[in-house]
């Protein structure tokens, strides 16, 4: 599989009250996950809680997918869906005939599978953006207009997705990108070798910072992201991200953007108003 191409960062522990942007809170393996570990993460900002999806190599390929608690790491039950080659990063909260579906990224073909977790059906298909290998690595869905985020490891364009055709949402030179979170009002791009940062945009495309990861060296690559808590460590926001070799899922400080967004609703309400 090609699922081990990229360099690394190494992580280390700090204490919460000596943590600052770019410090990982904490890491673990989850409950009951494949041996490969965690692949894509996504919010679902109904429940609080994080989708997880990773791939399980053992005679074939397949999806496992489950949701994940964002205080405790705990998990549900895992679920299985047997139609996948790869999974890079996922996306939750996708509209798609009034049902909440999660989009999984896909590389045989290239496409972004619809999937309805409920009941793992694949429900249709968006086109990959990215024509050339390895396709698309970043995914995430902006409730408010169910506008999909996407990124590559091999392409400088970050895309956007509004159901129909692709517009350019960003450039980020050096086409490291592997993975995409949407909430509190910005976009939040993973990069990976050799930046280790996270790219923090406004909806709208306007930059706002880069959060460097404050530890680097030689220990696990990153891949996937998901809007994580809020006030995690004192005002400031978290996200999570998988680390590929350590089979682990990271939860790493950012900055405080809730307060300056009004919360996300519910689904059948207005998803989020951003001042």
């Amino acid at each position: 599989m090609r699922l081990l191409w990229y360099s690394t960062v190494a992580i280390i522990l700090l204490p919460h009250a000596f943590a600052l942007p770019g410090d990982i809170i904490r890491g673990q393996t989850l409950p009951g996950q494949p041996y490969t570990g965690v692949r894509g993460l996504a919010k679902d900002w109904d429940t609080g809680r994080i989708w997880v999806a990773a791939l399980d190599l053992w005679e074939f390929s397949y999806l496992r997918y489950t949701t994940m608690d964002e205080v405790s790491m705990d998990t549900e039950d895992w679920s299985t869906q047997w139609e996948v080659r790869a999974v890079y990063d996922i996306g939750y909260g996708y509209d798609y005939n009034a049902t909440r579906c999660i989009l999984v990224n896909d590389w045989d073909p290239a496409n972004i599978l619809i999937m309805d977790p409920a009941t793992g059906d694949i429900l249709g298909m968006i086109p990959d953006w990215y024509t050339s290998f390895p396709s698309t690595y970043g995914c995430a869905v902006n409730w408010d207009d169910s506008h999909v985020i996407m990124s590559a490891l091999n392409h400088n364009d970050v895309v956007s997705f509004d159901g129909s055709s692709y517009s350019n949402f960003a450039t980020l030179e050096g086409a490291k990108n592997v993975g995409a979170a949407v909430g509190w009002g910005h976009v939040f791009i993973l990069r990976t070798n050799p930046f280790y940062t996270i790219e923090v945009y406004l909806l709208d495309g306007t930059w706002v910072e880069t959060i460097q990861f404050s530890a680097q060296a030689s220990d696990t690559s990153v891949m996937g992201l998901a809007c994580g808590r809020e006030n995690a460590v004192g005002s400031d926001e978290s996200l999570f991200f998988a680390g590929v070799n350590t089979h682990e899922v990271f939860e790493i400080e950012v900055g405080d953007y809730f307060a300056n967004s009004l919360e996300q609703g519910t689904w059948a309400g207005v998803k989020a108003v951003f001042r």
